[in-house]
């Protein structure tokens, strides 16, 4: 009993010592080798079966490559150079998915990094004012840049701004130095005034004139004060006038009222009648407080005028009717009835005279 158990034993040791060195032979046939550096990510395989599709996968950078293979596979994948790191994964194994080997990580900086463009060079401007000259009441503006440059750094590829140059003079300008830099002079007052009538108010006949005044406008320049123009008209007064004749004229003129009156006259004897024109004209004249017109004072105007005409004979009476009548031929002199006539009233006129005193004296 003992036998069996030693001999089976043994049979038992041996089988597995058999098995263990087949299955090294098998591993050692199958070699996976997965790797990665700046020259890429390297998959090698090695004694697979050569009438199997046999499997490898890489992904370099987010970018999936992959492929088969028999008995051997030897494959490189690019990582990225000038000094970029990789992210990479890759597995390579056998069809059945024994003999397999995965690996991942990064890889780099790889390669040179390139130098980066050179940043534009950092120009710095500024202004300052000069004390100002109250003499001339100026002040001077000067402008000024300094210019820094950027350096290169090798060790971190890199532009590092530099030391910042000298200040520089680019312009200057002079200005009018302030009220508060310098003291001025007492500024100038100047003032007109004027009076502007506006047209008539025919209805009321009356004008009205504004009284209206303005400043001149001073401006400090050039170390004195400058006159620069005028301020508008402002109105100050007025008052109310009574419009002129020849602002607000009358109504025209009534026509004049004219009265004639013609009389004509001939003696007899001559052979002309004597005409007398009166001529009575009433004009209009003007009240000016009203501008109305009233009629003024007549002119009388008497012209007299011979017109020829026929002669009219003067009667011829006989010599007794002559001196019943107390007519005599007209001879041009007075005739003797006018004497006798004359004496009687002058006797007559005596005798009352004389009776008139005699009453007085009786009395």
């Amino acid at each position: 009993m003992k036998t069996r158990r030693i001999i089976s034993a043994a049979v038992a040791l041996v089988l597995t010592g058999a098995g263990l060195l087949v299955g090294a032979g098998a591993a050692a046939a199958h070699t996976p080798a997965v790797s990665a550096s700046c020259s890429g990510v390297r998959l090698v395989g090695t004694a697979y079966d050569a009438g199997k599709a046999n499997r490898w996968t890489a992904t370099v950078s987010g970018v999936t490559t992959s492929g088969t293979f028999g008995a051997s596979v030897d494959k490189t994948i690019p990582v990225a150079q000038e000094g970029k790191t990789t992210t990479w994964s890759a597995t390579i194994e056998a069809f059945d998915g024994s003999y397999r080997q995965s690996r991942s990580g990064t890889v780099g900086p790889c390669g040179t990094p390139p130098v980066p463009q050179q940043p534009d060079d950092e120009v710095e401007t500024r202004e300052r004012t000069t004390p100002p000259d109250c003499t001339t009441f100026t002040a001077t503006m000067i402008k000024e840049s300094r210019v820094t440059l950027y350096v290169y750094d090798k060790a971190s590829n890199s532009w590092v701004r530099g030391t910042p140059g000298e200040w520089k003079q680019t312009s200057t300008t002079t200005r009018e130095a302030t009220a508060q830099e310098c003291v001025r002079p007492p500024k100038p007052e100047l003032s007109e005034e004027r009076e502007v009538t506006s047209e008539p108010d025919c209805t009321t006949s009356t004008t009205t004139t504004e009284t209206q005044v303005r400043d001149a406008v001073f401006v400090f320049t050039q170390g004195a004060w400058k006159q620069d123009g005028f301020t508008e008209w402002r109105p100050t007064g007025s008052r109310t006038n009574e419009a002129t004749l020849q602002e607000c004229p009358p109504p025209p003129a009534p026509k004049p009222v004219t009265d004639r009156k013609v009389d004509d006259d001939q003696k007899c004897g001559e052979d002309f009648t004597t005409v007398t024109t009166t001529t009575t004209t009433t004009g209009y004249v003007l009240d000016e407080p009203t501008r109305a017109w009233h009629l003024g004072e007549p002119v009388v105007e008497v012209t007299t005028a011979k017109q020829p005409t026929k002669r009219i004979d003067c009667p011829t009476p006989t010599a007794d009717k002559r001196e019943v009548a107390g007519v005599l031929p007209d001879t041009g002199a007075p005739t003797p009835w006018y004497g006798v006539v004359a004496g009687l009233l002058v006797i007559g006129g005596l005798a009352t005279l004389l009776v008139s005193r005699r009453s007085i004296d009786w009395d």
